[in-house]
């Protein structure tokens, strides 16, 4: 009995030591993250936009008609956030590769008004197919439909716009289909002097969680580093987007936008935009007190502020989306972001 006594008496020491061990680890790993979050509010960059900034525009304006004071409003605000790129929703496609004429009735007014009052603006047709528009997705892999798509941006080309940004949701690493198209794409769009800009998904938050989402789901991955400098190779401009996350502190965040900055242009980006977000509830990934613009912001400045000089220069910041911006949003954006601007 003795015997059997002390061997409990040793197994109670063991699981003390253990747990006091998991206390100690548990509490190094909550003043590391408390440090953090604190230094990422205090020592935030004196970094501002070196020129040129984006936003995603509602498909509402190429479907539906719009007065003339409505076009100058919308200048308006685009000038107010010296906005220089815009992306107007103009898909989903349909399966064979064109687009409803309905979609864009109104596009060519639009392109001209906008050119009219802001002639430094880019226009960007916003393609793609993502899950929650509905609709069959084009099959990539299909000769004729990529040469449909070609086609479609072409004729939007037509009625005014300088560029074509392509958002297919979701693109697996490795899709050669989508590199192909947009090989074919960005040779027609070279030839017409257009530029051909890509919505990419961010990098993985977390080294190697990527390879176990990729194995365990179909829905998005994310990028390797070969096949983003694939991707950003065959485009003038990637625009990362930065949201959707599921990061749960500002922080580790905000890093995470630092490191995708850093991470792009490491890997062949030629313009980058990183998409940061204004839109409120959109699911569990997107959480609100994490994922908001100042806090986009705020890691964007710490990724810029890592950059050598003439690497600034290809860094802007993308709003997502115009429709959702407040008038809040928007000082809070010429406040933080746009140098001459503070207050």
């Amino acid at each position: 009995m003795t015997g059997q006594a002390g061997a409990v008496t040793r197994r109670r020491g063991r699981r003390r030591r253990l747990l006091r061990w998991a206390c100690l680890l548990i509490g190094v790993i909550v003043v590391t993250l408390v440090f953090e979050e604190v230094a990422f509010r205090i020592f935030i960059p004196n970094q501002y936009s070196q020129g040129r900034n984006g936003i995603w525009l509602s498909h509402t304006w190429l479907c539906t008609p719009h007065k003339d004071s409505e076009y100058r409003a919308l200048a308006g605000r685009l000038s107010e956030m010296r906005i220089t790129d815009v992306y107007v929703h103009a898909y989903p496609l349909r399966a064979d590769g064109g687009l409803d004429r309905d979609r864009v009735a109104y596009a060519a007014d639009l392109a001209r008004d906008l050119k009219r009052m802001s002639p430094n603006l880019r226009l960007y047709a916003w393609l793609g197919h993502v899950p929650l528009e509905g609709g069959v997705r084009p099959d990539l892999s299909s000769t004729k439909v990529r040469e449909a798509i070609v086609r479609t941006a072409g004729r939007l080309l037509d009625k005014g716009f300088r560029g074509i940004q392509y958002d297919f949701e979701p693109i697996r690493s490795g899709d050669s289909a989508f590199l192909s198209l947009l090989r074919e794409s960005r040779t027609e769009l070279k030839r017409r002097s257009a530029l051909l800009s890509v919505a990419a998904p961010h990098p993985d938050p977390f080294q190697g969680l990527g390879s176990v989402i990729a194995a365990v789901s179909s829905g998005t991955s994310y990028w390797s580093d070969r096949y983003f400098r694939k991707v950003a190779g065959e485009s003038d401009q990637v625009a990362v987007m930065c949201y959707d996350s599921g990061i749960p502190l500002p922080g580790l965040y905000g890093r995470m936008i630092a490191r995708t900055t850093r991470w792009a242009l490491a890997n062949g980006a030629k313009e980058l935009m990183i998409g940061v977000p204004t839109y409120g509830r959109a699911g569990r990934a997107h959480m609100l007190w994490v994922e908001n613009l100042g806090n986009a912001l705020a890691g964007l400045k710490y990724g810029v502020a890592s950059l050598k000089g003439e690497q600034r220069a290809k860094v802007g910041a993308a709003v997502f989306a115009e429709w959702t911006t407040s008038k809040s949003e928007r000082e809070l954006f010429r406040s933080e972001w746009l140098r001459h601007a503070r207050k």
